[in-house]
């Protein structure tokens, strides 16, 4: 079986929440290499066991698990056993988490994260799955927006992260000083001794630290990056072999495999299925 043949995504929004993004996927033997994206997710297994990490936690999930993927968190995960993955999810940004906050009157401590570790909670279950089941009906209007406040308002109560909580508050100067630099050059050919001699350590513990930190060398990193900058072009109606040239990769067909290595659905079928309505796509 071709991978490309494997994976299946499904895109749709509602009306009443044009914010909010919700997706489903389903593969058998499709893997997602180590990625980030620069919006929020939250899953829902429906079928088989999802098997991967998010940050630093590992995890093996099934039915009925919620698992939350916060901003520039690097993840990936893989179907395990025989039996195909199916999930749903939300994808949101955080004008999303303030609209709701504000309207709700929910105090947080400055930027929201949610916990890494997987979340089984019945009766956030229960609530992401009305906004699921809603979000298909076309003219649901004010119980999709009731559905979406019932379930952020439980989310952000229970499962987000206090200040100094996150598990990247630690990270160390100089790897913060190499990713600055690579989100502010992205479009320019970067080599490594570049990179070291900007972030103030050798070329090898640059390269050993950061893949230790962040599963990603720091050329995954920045060809991570690049893909969620493109995802910008593409809505800007760029042409695809222009922003490829444009970002750095080495030509267009290069872009379309790291494209669809990072997110299971090639640029033009991202083209195609981006809503004009604002909010997030994978």
């Amino acid at each position: 079986m071709n991978f490309q043949d494997d994976i299946r995504v499904e895109h749709w929004k509602n009306e009443a929440c044009p914010e909010l993004l919700f997706s489903s996927t389903s593969y058998e033997r499709f893997h997602f290499e180590n990625h980030f994206h620069n919006y929020y997710t939250v899953i829902r297994i429906r079928q088989g066991i999802n098997e991967g990490f998010t940050g630093k936690t590992g995890y093996r999930i099934g039915s009925g698990s919620i698992l939350a993927i916060n901003p520039a968190a690097i993840h990936a995960g893989h179907s395990f056993g025989q039996d195909r993955l199916f999930f749903e999810s939300v994808l949101f940004d955080d004008l999303l988490l303030k609209e709701v906050t504000s309207l709700l009157e929910i105090t947080t401590p400055g930027d929201l994260l949610f916990q890494h570790d997987p979340i089984s909670d019945p009766i956030l279950l229960e609530l992401l799955d009305d906004l699921l089941r809603l979000s298909r009906i076309e003219h649901a209007g004010k119980s999709v927006f009731a559905a979406k406040l019932l379930f952020f308002e439980r989310l952000i109560s229970c499962y987000c992260l206090g200040p100094g909580q996150s598990k990247g508050a630690r990270q160390r100067a100089y790897l913060k000083r190499a990713r600055a630099y690579l989100t502010e050059h992205y479009k320019e050919p970067v080599t490594l001794g570049q990179l070291a001699s900007h972030a103030g350590i050798s070329p090898y513990h640059l390269s050993r630290e950061f893949k230790r930190n962040f599963r990603q060398t720091p050329f995954e990193f920045l060809r991570n990056f690049r893909i969620e900058k493109s995802k910008e072009a593409l809505v800007k109606e760029k042409l695809i072999i222009e922003i490829a040239c444009e970002l750095g990769f080495f030509d267009h067909s290069h872009f379309i495999k790291c494209f669809y290595r990072n997110s299971g659905t090639t640029p033009s079928a991202y083209k195609r299925l981006h809503p004009s309505a604002r909010g997030p796509i994978v």
